[in-house]
């Protein structure tokens, strides 16, 4: 995949993995649009990189996908590439949390449903360009249940499930389907977990190096071990998992 050249169209892109990403990509000599609810964050990720095309919209939202969908249609006609990023996560126990439904349901609209839709919207744009990406954003809970998230690491699976098919859906398309399962990143999403974690650029510098060799699935630092622990051992590579995010759990 060229990585220069593109329009890309990130969500969640103005803090953390986003955000790095956009900023790679702007380096690199693309059009960067960042999506993201927050007007504030939005502008701060503008001053900061003054070259970022902005727009704000709630991607569960299906007016806000629609108005997405029209704005790029009309100022960035030659968007050929979709970065799914943006993401909802909760430390949650079924037994204990009053609101364990709704927030679940929250991380499956926000980080399964929006990005099958958008995808969907999408499409069509994309296909009329020679060369074109969806990129997904997983993590290392596909390979085994961050069980102190359980919603989150059951969405994310679902995404992982569905990029999958996509690849094969879209084989004969101009459209090239990426999945990218990072490790802990040191972001707001993950500031309640004590861990090692890698930077947000170090992330967005596997990814561009990924892309440049077409590697549709990147497992990226401690993910490319947890994948193979989950498929030789699951059920104590999960055990395992389960006590690790226990003891390194910021609870208030």
């Amino acid at each position: 995949m060229e990585i220069t050249g593109n329009t890309i169209l990130i969500t969640g892109g103005a803090s953390g993995i986003g955000l790095a990403l956009a900023e790679s990509f702007y380096i690199e000599k693309n059009t960067v649009i960042i999506v993201g609810r927050n007007d504030q964050k939005l502008a701060e990720a503008k001053i900061k990189y003054p070259g970022l095309n902005t727009i704000q919209a709630d991607i569960t939202n299906e007016q806000d996908r629609q108005h997405l969908l029209n704005e790029t249609r009309e100022h960035f006609p030659q968007l050929n590439m979709l970065v799914n990023n943006a993401g909802a996560a909760f430390l949650n126990d079924l037994r204990t949390d009053p609101d364990f439904y709704q927030k679940t349901y929250q991380e499956i609209e926000t980080n399964f449903l929006a990005p099958v839709r958008l995808t969907q919207l999408f499409l069509e744009t994309l296909q009329k360009h020679p060369s074109a990406a969806v990129i997904n954003i997983t993590t290392i809970g596909v390979f085994l249940p961050l069980t102190v998230m359980p919603g989150y690491s059951a969405s994310k699976a679902a995404l992982s499930s569905f990029t999958r098919s996509l690849r094969f859906q879209l084989e004969n398309t101009p459209v090239k389907v990426f999945e990218v399962l990072p490790p802990p990143v040191d972001t707001a999403l993950v500031s309640m977990f004590h861990m090692h974690k890698i930077s947000p650029e170090k992330l967005a510098e596997k990814v561009m190096h990924g892309l440049k060799k077409d590697r549709y699935e990147m497992s990226i630092g401690i993910a490319k071990v947890l994948r193979w622990m989950g498929r030789l051992a699951p059920h104590t590579a999960e055990a395992m998992s389960h006590k690790q995010s226990l003891k390194t759990t910021r609870r208030s």
